[in-house]
């Protein structure tokens, strides 16, 4: 009989900070991204999300806002 071992994936957890003029169509991409654990719309119309993601895909996700925001997206790890 074979065993089945839990796999536990290390997460990674970003605060992404959208100025307004790409907020808008962003937003979904975000979603698709990982989970959003808080957002947070701005007077400015800027977007401020917690994202929590697969800790493999931080280059490539920072690399994919930075090309959609023409690299405006302000990306911080949290603990």
């Amino acid at each position: 009989m074979k065993s089945v071992l839990p796999i536990s994936m290390e997460e990674t957890k970003l605060t992404v900070e959208i100025p307004a003029q790409y907020a808008g169509r962003i937003y979904g991409i975000l979603k698709d991204l990982g989970t959003l654990t808080d957002q947070q719309w701005l007077n400015d119309g800027s977007l401020v999300v917690k994202l929590t993601i697969p800790a493999g895909l931080r280059e490539s996700i920072y690399k994919k806002l930075g090309g959609l925001t023409d690299g405006n997206a302000r990306i911080t790890e949290r603990a």
